[in-house]
């Protein structure tokens, strides 16, 4: 795999003269327009690979979440209160 030349970015474009130094590969501020439907065709095998791995992840991280956000308050709200249980308990007792 070929590392491309560094893209300087023209002057009229720079903000400052610092930035005008600033090359593709080391400007943090440099965001592509994010995945499009036509990279991810373009994209080679490997990286549609860890791209679906990633969506699975995050996809799963948070059905996880939810699925114990769930489940807690289910628990939660089905709890009978300490004071709820000693009434039931006296109620029996009286029995």
């Amino acid at each position: 795999m070929a590392i491309a030349e560094p893209n300087p970015i023209p002057d009229s474009q720079a903000h400052d003269n610092v930035a005008a130094t600033i090359t593709h590969r080391d400007d943090a501020a440099h965001c592509s327009n994010g995945l499009s439907v036509r990279k991810f065709r373009d994209g080679m095998q490997e990286e549609r690979a860890v791209f679906r791995r990633w969506i699975r992840g995050v996809v799963g991280f948070y059905g996880i979440l939810l699925l114990a956000s769930g489940v807690f308050i289910s628990l939660n709200h089905a709890r009978v209160g300490s004071i709820e249980l000693t009434s039931l308990a006296d109620r029996a007792a009286s029995r």
